[in-house]
């Protein structure tokens, strides 16, 4: 499927399009071309590297070097050169040999692959989606001017995560004191399965913002009192955040996700999910959550699907620490919480990549991604990393993994003299070959390099032997002179 500008970028002049690579002349053609036309071959500087300067001097005497080697000795530059002026040596108007250049070594921006977290977002869909709404399970409540009782309902794995108060009270179920909670009611018959009722000792902005605040982890200060507001969250102990010296400015990456865990294999929780693995591995997780996180599972749970109906999800074809690596993943926004990743086996990672696009988790894909590139730059052995990179490859095209596809072809182009051509398949093998660094041409270059020093030292120290023996013969011959004269002069 064409654009409508190809034809524009068709006829476009050579300067202003991308280079392509047979528009690029090697030397090694340059060369082959002027053996043919029986010509002299001379290099001059790059411009980027050396200057205007040095590449005018350079070209300028591979220029003068060639007019002199062909024509006869009476002739003379005289359009820009004295006539009269004595004759300059062909060896100093010999152009600098070139050092060849090495292009950059392949690099990889992961930067450029950056999938940005939603994990906010999602956790804030709790309040704000119909299904989660269903999870309910608490309230606070505030009691307004007229008498009235104002709820706001909320999930207690939220409030607990957020505050050890919270916790505190749903596992003693009985009331603490605190200065801005009046009383706990603790419902045996669960009314809309509201089963904690938390009177709030404040009016209905700060209930307000303080939910806000909870669900999303961050606040703006444009309202009332920011100061009893302030001293609220502090009594609460929301978050700790107590000793925050940006308090409510900034976003904590910790918010939630350390007590947020216990939402794993907590018995209390009665919107649980059952997720079974590999070996009948069960984990007992909080359905909401888990519904918010996943997009695949939320609609799983929405619709009638056997899993909703037997309220667990069989994964059996994942192992129990892939697993973890999931539910770390939708619980924290990181894959590191629930197991220790400098143990994984390289199989874990290609099988979380594998749940990954199964449940189309582009940022779960994207840390799975970026963790492994570290674990691979550390590892000592290069043969071994170099095997594994080209196991990941076939991988990384099944999925569409662009980040672990274009750093492992770059770790492999730098490191083709260590790669297992037999182990790749023909486009791969293809792509390296072309793509490889240093480049092929650049050792041939050097090679020609290495020889043209060669000679040219064995030229100079001819030149110094030459140089050495005039000095001795004009020496010796000053001598005699001396002793002559002497003796004519003293008779001696």
């Amino acid at each position: 499927m064409g654009m409508n500008g190809d034809q524009f970028y068709e006829n476009m002049p050579m300067q202003l399009r991308s280079l392509k690579a047979e528009d690029i002349v090697l030397p090694s053609e340059g060369r082959s071309v002027a053996k043919m036309i029986n010509a002299y071959y001379y290099e001059t500087n790059i411009l980027d590297r050396s200057g205007v300067d040095d590449t005018f001097t350079s070209a300028l005497r591979a220029s003068v070097y060639s007019r002199r080697r062909n024509s006869s000795s009476n002739f003379s530059f005289s359009f820009w050169i004295n006539p009269n002026a004595p004759r300059i040596p062909l060896d100093s108007v010999l152009p600098s040999i070139q050092t060849p250049l090495l292009p950059e070594k392949p690099y990889v921006d992961l930067h450029k692959y950056y999938v940005k977290s939603t994990y906010g977002n999602d956790i804030q869909k709790l309040l704000e989606d119909e299904t989660s709404q269903q999870f309910f399970d608490c309230s606070l409540t505030v009691k307004l001017e007229d008498g009235e009782l104002f709820d706001i309902k909320a999930h207690r794995i939220v409030l607990s995560s957020a505050s050890s108060y919270f916790r505190e009270i749903f596992s003693q179920k009985k009331y603490i004191r605190n200065d801005f909670v009046a009383d706990v009611i603790v419902l045996d018959q669960h009314e809309d399965q509201i089963s904690f009722r938390i009177i709030l000792l404040c009016c209905k902005v700060f209930a307000i913002k303080l939910i806000q605040f909870i669900y999303s982890g961050h606040l703006k200060l444009d309202f009332g009192d920011c100061e009893e507001f302030v001293s609220m969250v502090k009594c609460l102990d929301i978050c700790s955040t107590a000793n925050n010296s940006t308090f409510l400015e900034i976003d904590d990456e910790n918010f939630r996700s350390n007590l947020i865990l216990r939402g794993l294999n907590d018995s209390t929780c009665e919107s649980s999910l059952d997720i079974i693995g590999e070996n009948e591995e069960r984990f007992r997780v909080y359905k909401p959550i888990l519904m918010a996180r996943c997009e695949a599972i939320n609609v799983m749970m929405k619709n009638e699907f056997l899993e909703k109906k037997e309220n667990q999800i069989n994964l059996l074809d994942i192992s129990a620490t892939v697993l973890k690596m999931f539910l770390s993943y939708c619980f924290t926004d990181q894959i590191d919480r629930l197991i220790d990743v400098s143990e994984l086996e390289i199989d874990h990672f290609s099988e979380a990549l594998e749940l990954a696009s199964r449940f189309c988790l582009a940022s779960f894909a994207q840390l799975i991604q970026t963790t492994l590139i570290n674990r691979l730059t550390s590892l000592p052995d290069q043969e071994c990393c170099v095997i594994i990179a080209s196991q990941i490859i076939g991988l990384a095209k099944l999925f569409n993994f662009d980040c672990i596809l274009h750093w492992c072809l770059t770790y492999l182009c730098c490191h083709k003299k260590d790669v297992w051509i037999d182990m790749l398949d023909e486009d791969t093998a293809h792509f390296i070959d072309i793509h490889c660094w240093p480049p092929e041409w650049y050792f041939d270059e050097l090679r020609i390099y290495d020889l043209e020093m060669a000679n040219l030292e064995k030229h100079l120290e001819k030149r110094r032997t030459k140089a050495f023996l005039r000095q001795n013969r004009d020496q010796c011959c000053l001598n005699v002179g001396h002793f002559l004269f002497n003796f004519v002069r003293f008779g001696k």
